[in-house]
């Protein structure tokens, strides 16, 4: 019985945080610059981020707490699903706390600045972006790859 309520919590969890990233991705965050003025869209993206980063964190968290009981509870666990579960868990803090954070410490000083200085800010910003970008994507990929470990087997 336990085990039961542990893998669906699991289950869950991971579907939850997966599909959370997929939606915002090439859901909202999509609507939101399609209509309003680019500056007030990175207004409400940047509002929404850290909730996005939180709900990484801790679904992240929940997840490898998750597979780790599991896996002692059943007295076995499949190496390649903890490593992809915990390299997701490690971007998404990586993604949030370092990169989220520098993204915004350029976006206040290219509010602040004029002129050049700005557009170099600017640059800074288009380039920490793709950065981000990249990040967000991998975590999304890995976590249908995660996904699809699990719909394979749930074999820990």
């Amino acid at each position: 019985m336990l085990i039961n309520i542990v893998t669906f919590i699991h289950l869950m969890i991971v579907s939850l945080w997966v599909g959370a990233m997929i939606f915002f991705t090439f859901c909202s965050a999509p609507s939101i610059f399609k209509i309003l003025p680019r500056e007030s869209a990175g207004d409400v993206i940047g509002d929404i981020f850290p909730k996005y980063w939180i709900l990484g964190y801790a679904a992240g968290a929940v997840s490898v707490a998750t597979l780790f009981y599991m896996g002692n509870l059943l007295g076995r666990l499949s190496e390649l699903k903890a490593l992809v579960l915990i390299e997701m868990f490690a971007l998404a803090l990586f993604s949030g706390l370092v990169i989220g954070r520098r993204a915004r410490a350029i976006k206040a000083d290219m509010r602040a600045a004029e002129g050049e200085e700005q557009e170099a800010f600017r640059g800074k910003f288009r380039k920490i972006h793709a950065v981000s970008a990249i990040f967000n994507l991998s975590l999304i990929l890995l976590g249908v790859y995660y996904i699809y470990l699990l719909s394979s087997g749930l074999d820990l």
